[in-house]
């Protein structure tokens, strides 16, 4: 089984200072995170960063993040999705999950849950096993 260290993780939304905090924490935490601000930039990021994991936003501007998913299960490479919402406005959970979304996150979320939501789709530790706490909020 791989590290930690050696998980990629595609974060996507357009909302730059939360994207960029959710990077912070996977980085703190030993994985490998990327941004991508937008739908159509973290396709284009997909085949050349081939992420284990996505987190991605539901509604952004351009491509949904409900298009994402619809690409990213019909590629070779299955990986779990986590999403993130403002609300069952965004997409009805039942959508979600028949598109192949592995988990939700409603905004404000916990980026300690997310971590253990991520760890645990990954098969590895418990991030508070790891060298580096989470950081509480």
């Amino acid at each position: 089984m791989l590290g930690i260290s050696a998980k990629r993780i595609l974060i996507v939304d357009d909302e730059k200072t939360l994207a960029d905090s959710i990077c912070e924490s996977f980085e703190m935490h030993g994985f490998e995170p990327c941004v991508a601000y937008s739908a159509s930039e973290a396709l284009a990021r997909l085949d050349i960063f081939a992420p284990h994991l996505v987190v991605t936003d539901v509604r952004m501007p351009g491509l949904s993040g409900e298009h994402l998913i619809s690409e990213i299960m019909k590629s070779a490479q299955k990986r779990p999705v986590l999403f993130c919402m403002s609300g069952n406005v965004d997409l009805p959970v039942a959508k979600g999950f028949a598109l192949g979304v592995d988990a939700y996150f409603k905004k404000p979320f916990s980026v300690a849950d997310m971590l253990a939501t991520a760890t645990r789709f990954l098969n590895l530790s418990s991030p508070e096993e790891n060298e580096n706490p989470v950081t509480k909020n």
